[in-house]
């Protein structure tokens, strides 16, 4: 049928095709998957690394405990001063993520509960490890903890 070569501008059309649709779709499955994630502004934090080392610090230096407990429908945190004494007056944002779901970041601000106790209602709807980035403020301290708790 094709014996005067006339198929070759075909094959190669048909081979750039399925070379196009499948990149199409690894990008689709790559920018809509929400088990990949790439760090949000990872560009701005490797500039300000040193800077952020430098709260880590700061924020060890003050000496604060923080111990979070991750229920499937609340997180709750316990935050005392170096000397053991509740933290009552501080302002505790919180941005959460499974790790098997790191593209799909909650964030939310925790309620004082009464002597150091902070907590926050939420549906965690996935079981298993989840990593909970916090920022606590108390006047001009600034406290910043990161900690990976089980939901169960």
């Amino acid at each position: 049928m094709f014996k005067d070569g006339r198929y070759w501008p075909f094959l190669i059309v048909a081979l750039l095709s399925v070379s196009v649709i499948a990149n199409v779709f690894l990008i689709i499955k790559a920018t809509t998957d929400p088990s990949f994630a790439v760090e949000r502004d990872y560009y701005a934090k490797a500039v300000t690394w040193d800077e952020h080392q430098q709260e880590q610090a700061d924020s060890n230096a003050l000496g604060w405990h923080a111990a979070l407990k991750a229920e499937r429908d609340r997180l709750e945190l316990r935050l005392l001063d170096a000397d053991g004494r509740p933290i009552t007056d501080a302002t505790v944002s919180v941005e959460a993520f499974h790790n098997a779901r790191a593209n799909v970041i909650i964030t939310g601000e925790m309620v004082p509960q009464g002597g150091g106790l902070y907590a926050m209602a939420h549906d965690f709807e996935r079981l298993g490890i989840w990593e909970y980035r916090l920022v606590v403020v108390r006047g001009d301290q600034r406290f910043v903890h990161t900690s990976q708790e089980e939901v169960r």
